[in-house]
């Protein structure tokens, strides 16, 4: 069951990046004009997936890191994730939220 988190992996690297349909799903944008902290994550790691290393940073800086958490996770002793599992996730939230700061702080300083 641990191994379904490879589906998404799987599924994006069947499918070249440049057929992704373009989306706006998020809610966040739609209120605030500005990209959420996870806004292109899903082309970032299809091109990762598709060895496309600089376009997977241009569209998300931290598509390696999901790419390693999506693929590592199956992989991982049990006892160990179950102990490490809430410092993993708070370390990718604040990562996400840096990123996402680092992103708002950009766009607000070109915009100006």
């Amino acid at each position: 069951m641990k191994f379904l988190s490879w589906l998404p992996l799987l599924i994006l690297a069947a499918i070249p990046p440049d057929q992704l349909p373009e989306l706006p799903l998020c809610g966040f944008r739609w209120f605030t004009g500005l990209p959420c902290p996870l806004c292109g994550l899903t082309h970032a790691v299809s091109y990762f997936l598709h060895g496309q290393f600089h376009a997977a940073a241009e569209a998300h800086l931290l598509s390696p890191l999901l790419v390693a958490l999506l693929f590592g996770y199956p992989l991982l002793n049990e006892r160990w994730w179950h102990k490490q599992r809430t410092r993993t996730a708070l370390t990718a939230a604040v990562l996400i939220g840096i990123f996402g700061a680092g992103r708002w702080c950009a766009i607000m300083v070109n915009n100006g």
